[in-house]
């Protein structure tokens, strides 16, 4: 695993977005938009691209061993394909089926594998 990574939360570039803002109005992905990406087949990729586009947010939760990765891209994910808000997707997390929610976490586990071995981190430039 790479050494542990850590920056303030007004740096994460998903704080920024608004991603855990409660109030956020132009953020309008409902719990029915959440459902639609995290049992889409584009999950995996909306993970990466939340690898890739908000790299210090990845690195500090992707290299804290105390925090729920999966979770965390999974709320990227679905901040980055349907605007919805960190609560949003964890209310929609539930009302997935045990095989949806397996899947889900089985892409969150590729991403967090590539992202953790130096080697793979070439691979999301492909």
């Amino acid at each position: 695993m790479p050494a542990r990574m850590k920056f303030p939360y007004w740096e994460w570039e998903d704080y920024q977005a608004g991603l855990y803002d409660l109030k956020r109005s132009d953020w309008d992905g409902d719990t029915a938009a959440a459902l639609a990406v995290l049992g889409s087949d584009a999950l995996e990729a909306l993970m990466r691209q939340a690898v890739e586009r908000w790299p210090k947010a990845a690195a500090h939760h992707l290299t804290d061993g105390g925090m729920n990765q999966q979770a965390w891209l999974g709320w990227a994910a679905c901040g980055l394909g349907a605007r919805c808000l960190a609560h949003i997707t964890r209310a929609a997390w539930w009302q997935l089926t045990e095989q949806q929610r397996c899947q889900a976490n089985s892409c969150a586990d590729r991403v967090i594998s590539r992202y953790r071995n130096p080697y793979a981190q070439t691979l999301f430039d492909d």
